[in-house]
C-alpha cells in the first residue's frame, strides 16, 4: 500500500497572508495501478486523506511527469492527460480515447478517485496538454477549479477526512512506466476575508512606519 505525502498549510503573518492548503506528493503512480472503467474495480494507487475542506471554487494545481505504456507488448505510450505519444497517432483524431462510464473519461489518463464521487481525469484534454501537437509534452502542469475537476452534478466540495486515490484509467493492468505526481489544493479566500487581510496589512504597515520613526 502506497500513501502520498500530505502536508497541511495554514499561515497568516503581517505583510504576506498565506491561505490554507494541502500538498500531496511528489508520488509515483505505477502504470499497473488502474481504475478499471469497465467494471469499476480500483487499484491501490497512491492514497491520501484531505486535512481540510474545499469548495468547488477553490483551486488545485496538478503536476505530472513521465510516460506510461498502456499495452503489454508496447506501442501505446501516453502522457498523464491520456494523449498518445505514438507517431502514428499524434496530431490525429486517434490521439485520445474516450471511454463510456456515465461521463467522459480519457483512457490512459491519470485520474483521482473517491469512493463516493467516482473517478475523474486530473488534466484537461486540450492544446495545453498536447492535443493536436506533433510532439506532446510529458511534463504537465495546470491549475484548475476543484469544481472543474470533479465535474459531476450536485458537487458541493470536498470534506476534511475524505480519502482519495491517484490511478490510471484503463481496463488492463499489464502496463509499464509511471507518472510522478504532485497535487496542491489551495483555498480561495472569500471577499470578506480579503477585506480583513487588507485591513491587517494596513495595520502592519502603519505599525512598521511608527517603529521606524522611533
Amino acid at each position: 500500500m502506497r500513501f502520498g505525502i500530505v502536508v497541511g498549510v495554514a499561515l497568516m503573518c503581517c505583510g504576506t497572508p498565506s491561505f490554507a492548503g494541502v500538498i500531496v506528493g511528489p508520488s509515483s503512480v505505477a502504470g499497473s495501478e488502474i481504475y478499471n472503467w469497465s467494471n469499476g474495480s480500483v487499484g491501490t494507487g497512491v492514497q491520501f486523506t484531505l486535512l481540510q475542506s474545499f469548495t468547488p471554487d477553490d483551486l488545485i494545481t496538478i503536476t505530472a511527469s513521465g510516460v506510461v505504456d498502456f499495452r503489454a507488448g508496447g506501442g501505446a505510450d501516453e502522457n498523464a492527460a491520456g494523449i498518445s505519444l505514438e507517431p502514428a497517432f499524434v496530431g490525429t483524431s486517434n490521439q485520445v480515447t474516450d471511454v463510456a462510464s456515465g461521463r467522459s473519461l480519457e483512457a490512459g489518463a491519470l485520474a483521482i478517485w473517491n469512493n463516493s464521487l467516482g473517478a475523474f481525469n486530473l488534466f484537461p484534454v486540450d492544446a495545453s496538454t498536447g492535443l493536436g501537437s506533433s510532439s506532446p509534452p510529458t511534463n504537465l502542469s495546470v491549475t484548475r477549479r476543484i469544481g472543474d475537476v470533479f465535474s459531476t452534478s450536485g458537487f458541493s466540495g470536498l470534506s476534511a477526512g475524505e480519502e482519495f486515490r491517484l490511478l490510471n484509467v484503463d481496463v488492463n493492468s499489464g502496463n509499464s512506466g509511471s507518472f510522478t505526481v504532485s497535487l496542491s489544493f489551495q483555498s480561495v479566500p472569500e471577499p470578506s476575508s480579503l477585506s480583513i487581510f487588507a485591513a491587517m496589512l494596513t495595520f502592519c504597515a502603519t505599525r512598521r512606519k511608527r517603529s521606524a520613526r522611533r
